[in-house]
């Protein structure tokens, strides 16, 4: 399902074939092919957190209530990743202009630094391209010799 590795020397992701990516601002982006409308995506970015992976999940669902439209927690359950400090696994649905987009987003939690997961279509668009985004987040590793993001622990 994919050849193309993205690196941004702490994550690795599996590009699917015919997916556009390129690391911006320190956040790995994968795009689905120009098919018209909106474009689905993928990005996983690292940061400094003080905290559990539960307080993350937290956080992200009060941020996602309070800063989007009609918003719908669908599920939010434990994502057991090897070498990890713990994950979680949330999805939910919101209007944006009209449409309503489907989001995925996965937290991984690692020597304080939190990895976000995060994969977005048009709720009309999941059964196309959920199997992709589980792909993404199945291969999402820490590069062997990490470098560590910037604002990452000292």
């Amino acid at each position: 399902m994919s050849t193309a590795l993205l690196d941004t020397g702490y994550l690795q992701l599996q590009v699917p074939d015919g997916w556009e990516s390129s690391i911006e601002t320190d956040t790995a982006v994968v795009r689905a092919p120009v098919t018209g409308g909106f474009r689905p995506n993928a990005t996983a970015h690292t940061q400094a957190f003080h905290g559990s992976v539960a307080r993350a999940a937290t956080q992200g669902i009060a941020g996602a209530l309070a800063a989007l439209d009609k918003v719908h927690v669908l599920s939010c359950t434990l994502w057991p990743v090897p070498d990890t400090d713990g994950g979680r696994w949330i999805e939910y649905t919101y209007e944006l202009q009209g449409t309503m987009l489907h989001l995925q987003q996965g937290l991984l939690l690692r020597r304080s630094l939190l990895t976000t997961f995060t994969a977005i279509c048009r709720t009309s668009q999941l059964p196309v391209y959920e199997d992709h985004f589980a792909h993404l987040a199945g291969s999402l590793r820490f590069a062997a010799a990490a470098t560590e993001p910037e604002g990452g622990p000292e």
